[in-house]
C-alpha cells in the first residue's frame, strides 16, 4: 500500500522535495497546493520538468485536492515562522491529514507560540493527525526524507 502524498509549497525545496518523494516505491503524489496564480492549475510534470509528475496538477487550496483525492500526508515547505504556518497546516489536520513541514519554528512551536502549539495539538488528536517540524537543511531534505 503507498502513502498519498501532497506537496503544500511549489517554490524550489517544494519542488526537490516532491521530485524525491515521487521516486520511491512506497509514494503516491496526489497533487500540489501553491497560491501562486502562475502555478495553479499547472501540471507538476512540466512545473518539476519530472516525468514521473506527469498529469499530477497543482491546487489552489487544501479543499480544492481533497475534493479530487485525499492525502495521506502533506509536505509543507511554505514558511519559516509558526504563526504563519499554522494557517495553513491548521485546515489540513482538521481533515486528518498528517503534515511534515520545513518550517523551523515548527521544531519546538511552544517556545515561540505556546497558546497555537496548544491548539494544534488538540486539533491533532481530536483528528488523529501528526504534525512534525523538521527544519530545512540539515533535518527535512537531506535527512528525514531519504529515511
Amino acid at each position: 500500500m503507498k502513502i498519498r502524498i501532497a506537496q503544500f509549497g511549489l517554490g524550489p525545496i517544494g519542488i526537490e522535495t516532491l521530485k524525491l518523494a515521487a521516486a520511491r516505491p512506497w509514494a503516491e503524489i496526489v497533487g500540489g497546493i501553491d497560491i501562486d496564480p502562475t502555478k495553479t492549475g499547472k501540471d507538476l510534470g512540466e512545473l518539476a520538468q519530472a516525468k514521473e509528475l506527469e498529469q499530477k496538477r497543482v491546487y489552489r487550496s487544501i479543499k480544492e485536492l481533497v475534493a479530487f483525492k485525499k492525502p495521506d500526508l502533506i509536505f509543507h515547505t511554505a514558511v519559516s515562522k509558526f504563526k504563519d504556518a499554522y494557517a495553513q497546516i491548521e485546515p489540513m489536520t482538521k481533515m486528518g491529514i498528517s503534515v511534515v513541514s520545513s518550517c523551523e519554528e515548527l521544531l519546538f512551536p511552544q517556545l515561540r507560540q505556546p497558546q497555537l502549539a496548544a491548539k494544534l495539538d488538540r486539533i491533532c488528536k481530536k483528528r488523529g493527525a501528526r504534525v512534525l517540524g523538521t527544519g530545512v537543511n540539515p533535518g527535512f531534505v537531506m535527512d528525514l526524507l531519504p529515511l
